[in-house]
């Protein structure tokens, strides 16, 4: 055998060296590979928002997020970061969020569309939640990976590519009666909403059964104590507006007459004259009596101002200002919610069939006060119809909760908003008060809880679901004293706890449960083609 030299002994040792580096450099770039950061979009249900947001910062460990609003549950835009236990093949983790409601969710799915926004970055999140941060959201030409569904893709015109969905839960919505709207009016049937629908309005006797509530007498005069109500409500890409249409045997797919608290509209304008004209598209989106109204200012064109008179036959009406600039076609808003004054309200027809883009902006419309508002279907221009407007509309649960308790609003109108829930068909799913008080002591299987504080316990009712350390999900309140409540199940802590806090919520989920209450849906979540990361992170949210 022949010896190597020590020439080809170090040739030898450099190529298996070399083979060592490319293997190295291979199994670095498949742990690279396999490894990799995740990033998956979800948009839709902006009703269920806040239970997703919950479950996605809580599925993740080491959390950072932020969001765009004051509150996690009101935001329209958030982003979660963190890593999944157990699969650290997903890297770090990116939930971004944008929540344009459920139908439009389904359009986007079925129909690869890539307009929504989302956050860019993860600048400015933090372990504890960066509230209000409005910067970055500059990320678009993405599809959604996921998106939270509160009605079917059958219930909507999108039909192009199936989508495939998994039930997440079920999920109630509530009828919701505006700040100013009487005490008689308790509840709504489907056949009122059918009408309502339609025409856009019904007197307020048609609700609580009483002549003496019809905006007009039986001889043809002003009867000031009565009043109108009227449909406030969602836009078209919302699936809570498709499940109510759809509930109430209206339609899911039918137009609707809803009105909002101004009216947006395109003008020409003269420069130096007060007088400008409704572009014909938008004549049909203002009401016939619009005299007195706020005018916002147009940077350039208009001072802010007011509306002088209206001219019904030729769509021209006069401001109190000149505007500064001749400009072809000028959109302008008619009508103010500063200082929810109803002097500057005025409640628009919404001819358009659209409607508030989110739960959250419908719940703050109802707390606008309308007493002596414009009536937006000209009722009072001359005729003898009384000026008490109200308004009624649909909501998911947090978004009812903003409405009656102002929880997230950033409409400030003390601490009773008047705000009211109404029953449907009669039956009530929403009662009793939220309240979040201290218990003296829990232990283990205790099923009655002392309050530290008397009497804590007052408006709390039979029915309202229970949370807190220690207390299983689903857990209702069963008995009520002043200083105790008695759960439908036994504490499940280990050992006994003091100074724990528990809330009782508003909602009765009994009613549902029982099949008396029928105005809910199924929460999905919907998807189409996921990798196998994307996959693994769909089914731990959805576990």
């Amino acid at each position: 055998m022949l010896k190597k030299s020590n020439s080809d002994k170090k040739h030898s040792i450099m190529k298996s060296f070399k083979h060592l580096l490319t293997a190295s450099a291979m199994l670095l770039a498949f742990a690279s590979s396999s490894f990799a950061d995740t990033i998956i979009r979800v948009t839709g249900s902006t009703a269920f928002r806040a239970s997703a947001m919950a479950a996605m910062r809580d599925m993740l460990s080491g959390v950072t997020y932020k969001y765009n609003s004051s509150t996690l549950n009101a935001s329209t835009n958030a982003l979660f970061q963190g890593t999944i236990t157990g699969h650290a093949e997903l890297g770090i983790v990116t939930i971004k969020a944008t929540w344009s409601g459920s139908t439009d969710g389904i359009n986007q799915m079925a129909n690869g569309l890539t307009g929504t926004v989302y956050y860019a970055d993860a600048t400015g999140a933090t372990g504890a939640g960066a509230a209000s941060q409005t910067a970055n959201i500059t990320e678009s030409g993405n599809a959604p990976d996921l998106i939270m569904m509160d009605t079917a893709q059958a219930l909507t015109p999108y039909q192009a590519n199936p989508i495939t969905d998994e039930v997440v839960g079920a999920f109630p919505f509530v009828w919701v009666a505006s700040k100013d709207t009487p005490a008689g009016l308790t509840n709504i049937t489907a056949q009122q909403m059918r009408q309502m629908f339609a025409t856009g309005y019904l007197s307020l006797s048609a609700f609580t059964g009483k002549g003496a509530d019809s905006p007009v007498n039986t001889d043809g005069t002003t009867n000031a104590a009565g009043g109108t109500v009227f449909m406030a409500g969602r836009d078209t890409g919302s699936g809570t507006r498709t499940s109510t249409l759809s509930e109430t045997a209206y339609g899911a797919l039918n137009g609707v007459t809803q009105v909002g608290p101004t009216a947006t509209v395109r003008v020409s304008t003269v420069s130096g004259s007060p007088l400008v004209t409704v572009l014909a598209a938008d004549q049909p989106g203002i009401s016939a009596n619009m005299t007195g109204k706020a005018v916002a200012a147009v940077t350039g064109v208009l001072p802010a101002t007011t509306v002088s008179s209206y001219n019904n036959a030729t769509h021209k009406f006069t401001l109190a200002n000149n505007a500064t600039s001749t400009t072809a076609s000028t959109t302008i808003t008619i009508g103010s919610t500063a200082g929810n004054t109803a002097a500057a309200l005025y409640i628009t027809p919404d001819a358009g069939n659209g409607g508030q883009a989110s739960g959250g902006s419908l719940a703050d419309q109802l707390r606008l006060t309308t007493i002596g508002a414009t009536d937006p279907f000209g009722l009072q221009s001359g005729s003898a119809y009384s000026t008490n407007c109200y308004l009624v509309t649909y909501l998911g649960l947090s978004d009812a909760d903003r409405a009656v308790n102002g929880t997230g609003s950033g409409i400030s109108v003390g601490t009773n908003v008047g705000c009211r829930f109404l029953s449907y068909e009669g039956v009530s799913i929403m009662g009793g008060v939220v309240k979040t008080y201290t218990i003296a002591s829990q232990g283990a299987g205790a099923t009655v809880l002392t309050t530290a504080t008397s009497p804590i316990t007052d408006g709390v009712i039979v029915g309202q679901l229970v949370s807190g350390t220690g207390i299983a999900p689903g857990t209702t309140v069963t008995a009520t004293s002043s200083t105790s409540i008695t759960l439908s199940t036994a504490t499940v802590n280990a050992s006994t706890l003091t100074s724990n806090a528990v809330k009782c919520q508003q909602f009765l989920p009994a009613s549902m449960r029982g099949g008396q209450y029928s105005f809910w849906s199924y929460q999905r979540v919907g998807y189409r083609t996921l990798n196998t990361n994307k996959t693994t992170i769909k089914d731990t949210y959805v576990a």
